[in-house]
């Protein structure tokens, strides 16, 4: 076998390994660019609360709008007889009702009934001395124009001894 055509086989093959990795780079570039103008866009955007289209600073919120949402209770778990604030929050007007609801799906307090609510932040102290040491759930429910019914959320939180 002849040395130098082994040698010139061999870098243009490297040359040709060089090109392609070039190549793959750019393209990895073109892709990631593309993403990030994907991800500022408009398009991609969703509602968060307060009307603002991002969170942090300018960068867009990308989870999936609800129309309603609980705001995690605090505290959670929580002692018998503590105060525990719980929060939800409404996207437009809207009939919702809040309820806390035990493992067997039953409830036991109806704190916000089926009413019309703007949309905003609803806040409720709810005392655990009203409940038995357990695991509950508060159950934000709305409902559409037609009276259909739509789960929302369902949290959970603990009642400690």
């Amino acid at each position: 076998m002849n040395p130098k055509t082994s040698n010139y086989s061999l870098r243009t093959g490297l040359l040709l390994l060089k090109k392609f990795a070039s190549t793959v780079k750019k393209a990895l570039f073109l892709f990631f660019v593309l993403f990030a103008v994907f991800l500022m866009s408009g398009f991609a955007r969703a509602q968060a609360p307060g009307g603002q289209d991002s969170i942090g600073i300018g960068i867009p919120d990308l989870r999936p709008r609800r129309d309603a949402y609980i705001i995690a209770p605090f505290p959670s778990p929580a002692r018998h007889g503590q105060a525990m604030k719980i929060q939800f929050y409404t996207h437009f007007t809207q009939e919702v009702s809040l309820r806390i609801v035990d493992l067997l799906d039953k409830t036991v307090i109806e704190l916000q009934p089926p009413q019309m609510l703007a949309n905003g932040t609803y806040s409720y102290d709810f005392q655990t001395n009203l409940v038995a040491t357990g695991t509950y759930f508060i159950r934000l429910t709305t409902f559409s124009s037609t009276g259909v019914q739509n789960l929302v959320q369902d949290t959970r939180f603990i009642v400690l001894h």
